[in-house]
C-alpha cells in the first residue's frame, strides 16, 4: 500500500492562499470556549446531548474567495459549544438558529 500523499488532490482552486485548519488562535479560542461552557452544549435544544464535543462558528472562518475576518471569526465570542444533535438542527433550521445567534446572517 502506497503513501498518502496530500499534494495530489487539489481542494481549492490553484493559486489560493490555504491556511491551517486550526490557526493557533483559533486554537486556543476553542479553548476559552469550551471552559466557557464547561463542555456542556450551549444549545440544548429538547434532543440535546448535554456533553458538548463541537466547536460550532457562528461567523464562518471561510469565505467564497479568502477568509473571513479572523479578528471576528477567531475568537470563543464566535464560538458556540454544542453536541452533534444540536449542530445538526443549527444547520438544518438556518433561519431559526439565526434569530437564536447561533448563526450569522452573512
Amino acid at each position: 500500500m502506497s503513501e498518502y500523499n496530500h499534494e495530489e488532490y487539489q481542494l481549492y482552486p490553484e493559486g489560493a492562499t490555504i491556511r491551517p485548519a486550526f490557526p493557533e488562535d483559533f486554537q486556543q479560542a476553542r479553548s476559552e470556549a469550551f471552559e466557557r461552557a464547561n463542555f456542556e452544549c450551549e444549545v440544548k435544544r429538547e434532543d440535546c446531548w448535554v456533553q458538548a464535543p463541537i466547536a460550532h462558528q457562528i461567523e464562518s472562518r471561510y469565505g467564497y474567495d479568502a477568509y473571513h475576518d479572523p479578528e471576528i471569526t477567531q475568537t470563543s465570542d464566535n464560538l458556540v459549544i454544542c453536541c452533534m444533535n444540536c449542530h445538526n438542527w443549527i444547520h438544518k433550521n438556518p433561519e431559526e438558529a439565526i434569530s437564536l445567534g447561533f448563526l450569522s446572517d452573512n
